[in-house]
């Protein structure tokens, strides 16, 4: 892994098994994300796994809380799943969840992401790049801070991938400011966080292969 020469950067290693979690620690990860079928772009995980890395991993982890994949709007039974959901992580002792809600017109939904966020209020959450697909990102973060319990989002800036958004994510950063943590993502790697980096200079960037290969 390359090192990273700069003080206070995090790196969060996108990861689905309890083997990548201990590959990811011992290469240098400083956190998690944990997911369930990330070809499919990330799905809830299951107890029995969330329980397992909680009791044997060291350094802290999200946990993905998202009931299908597809897009992110959800019907009333999906919704009621995620609470469900959600109650059962904060049970396993889950700091830290990672979701995303939008309207069926491409905006932030306010009142279900307050909502879950009200029920667990000592849970931190990151919006996740379900922010790509919103309207206008910019809009969504500003509705996003006034969450008090929602403390970064993760984004490639509308794009397949972090390059193709950078002009969009130094918009988001700065629109960020100091209430909210921006996490670039989208093919950010080892091998090219530096750059990214020297482009962006946040605190936090997030990658399957932000620690590099996961699978030896």
């Amino acid at each position: 892994m390359s090192k990273i020469p700069f003080n206070n950067v995090l790196l969060e290693a996108c990861v689905e098994t309890f083997e990548q979690c201990k590959i990811a620690e011992k290469k240098g990860a400083h956190r998690l994300e944990l997911c369930a079928n990330l070809e499919e772009g990330g799905l809830s995980p299951s107890e029995d796994l969330i329980k397992k890395v909680l009791a044997e991993i060291n350094i802290p982890v999200k946990v993905m809380l998202r009931p299908r994949p597809g897009d992110f709007t959800y019907y009333n039974d999906e919704f009621e799943l995620m609470k469900k959901q959600l109650y059962a992580f904060q049970e396993l002792g889950v700091k830290e969840v990672v979701t995303g809600i939008v309207t069926r017109t491409s905006d932030l939904d306010y009142l279900r992401m307050k909502m879950l966020c009200h029920l667990c209020p000592e849970i931190k959450f990151t919006f996740h790049k379900a922010i790509d697909v919103t309207s206008d990102p910019l809009v969504a973060i500003e509705g996003l801070k006034d969450i008090p319990n929602v403390v970064s989002i993760l984004s490639s800036g509308g794009h397949a991938t972090a390059e193709e958004g950078l002009n969009t994510l130094k918009e988001m950063k700065l629109k960020c400011g100091q209430d909210i943590s921006l996490i670039p993502a989208g093919k950010i790697t080892n091998e090219n966080v530096v750059t990214f980096h020297d482009l962006l200079n946040v605190q936090e960037y997030h990658g399957r292969l932000i620690v590099g290969n996961l699978y030896e």
